[in-house]
């Protein structure tokens, strides 16, 4: 489990955003994905082992100014 915090097309902005969680303790991971041609660098937090785990977690990154989107997710490789 993950937590996303952010999607963005621009890959300065979501290092930024990397950055920023990063100086609040929060280790974050930006990975790509192709969304219908579009590349998109998506902000995330964890892993988590369980939903619960990433749940505790998540209403600390909702704390951070404008994250309050941000929501858990299950990835499977």
């Amino acid at each position: 489990y993950w937590i996303q915090v952010g999607s963005f097309s621009s890959q300065s902005r979501a290092a930024a955003l990397n950055e920023e969680l990063g100086s609040k303790g929060l280790v974050g991971r930006i990975s790509t994905r192709d969304t219908e041609g579009n590349l998109m660098y998506r902000v995330r937090v964890g892993p988590y082992v369980s939903h619960e785990e990433a749940d505790k977690f998540l209403a600390w990154v909702k704390d951070v100014p404008d994250l309050s989107g941000s929501y858990v997710s299950r990835v499977s490789r």
